[in-house]
């Protein structure tokens, strides 16, 4: 597994030194080049023939934000480690469109990002914008994290990996199996029974009862197939029922799991509307920190064999 390339966006009044320190951790375990990225949310005026336009005051607020994120930048490289490579950049943009665009341009392999306070619906909102959109996987923390959590661990720290065996479910599974082969964690497989249907409705209950017990027993079966041998003792199967998004939380409080690695894609809007968006709530209510794998592009990042039961 490798992972060349990390972005790190800095808020230059939020982010903490705890925050920075994490960012530094995963970026000396694979070695990867560090790009701080402060963005700006206004631009200055791309144009000298329309300068008129562009008032005084904020000529001004554009440079005392240029300094600070500067001076942001400066602090952060004073307290990195001299053996990491870094580099910064200030972006003017939308949040969320910087980022994805800087990642694009400098052919990240991980975003690492922190959530912020949830009361703050606007970096939420670009939070969820960057996690369906990012053509990387996206590391997600909570403020001030701990270095605990699944980096440098003496044991093998509990890491929930939700499957579905849908082919975008197979690809998280296979870069969980990555993982698990560069840190000391032991993954936890998790299978959610889906709610019934109509057609479960048609059946008798003693025979849904059958049904889903010999559903269940294929369920384990296939994912027990699926373990590559060098994992078989780091690799535990859980079938539970109920919703999806309370499953996932709620085996994160019984299994006292330090890290979950799900997928993440965009619905469409009517979809969301409806059903939302597993990924989003796990980011909106995690208590851990949560490693995101887009279902299309850079998912690259690792080098090992297609899963044997992945199309069976």
């Amino acid at each position: 597994m490798e992972i060349k390339t990390i972005l790190c966006p800095v808020d230059v009044y939020r982010t903490t030194d705890q925050e920075l320190q994490f960012a530094t951790l995963v970026c000396r375990h694979f070695g990867a080049r560090l790009i701080l990225q402060c963005n700006l949310e206004t631009a200055p005026p791309s144009s000298l023939g329309m300068n008129w336009m562009y008032a005084e005051e904020h000529r001004d607020q554009g440079k005392q934000d240029e300094a600070a994120a500067e001076l942001k930048l400066r602090d952060c490289f004073s307290k990195l480690p001299p053996e990491i490579s870094v580099e910064g950049k200030i972006t003017h943009a939308p949040r969320d469109v910087a980022i994805i665009a800087l990642s694009k341009e400098c052919s990240s392999d991980l975003i690492f990002m922190v959530r912020h306070d949830p009361a703050d619906s606007d970096l939420v909102s670009a939070a969820e914008r960057v996690l369906v959109e990012s053509p990387c996987p996206v590391l997600m923390v909570q403020p001030n994290p701990t270095a605990r959590d699944f980096l440098g661990a003496a044991t093998n720290q509990p890491v929930i990996v939700p499957v579905d065996f849908t082919q975008h479910s197979m690809r998280t599974l296979n870069y969980a199996f990555g993982l698990a082969r560069h840190f000391p964690i032991t993954l936890q497989l998790l299978h959610m029974e889906q709610p019934a249907g109509w057609k479960d409705l048609r059946v008798m209950p003693f025979r849904r009862q059958d049904e889903r017990e010999r559903q269940l027993v294929e369920c384990k079966d296939r994912l027990l197939g699926m373990i590559p041998a060098d994992l078989k003792e780091r690799v535990r199967v859980h079938l539970r029922g109920g919703a999806v998004v309370e499953g996932i939380l709620r085996s994160i409080q019984e299994l006292q799991a330090d890290l979950v690695v799900m997928g993440a894609h965009p619905k469409g809007f009517f979809k969301k509307a409806i059903t939302g968006s597993t990924a989003c709530e796990i980011l909106r209510r995690s208590p851990r920190p949560v490693w995101f794998v887009p279902s299309t592009g850079g998912v690259t990042a690792w080098k090992e064999e297609p899963l044997a039961a992945a199309g069976t």
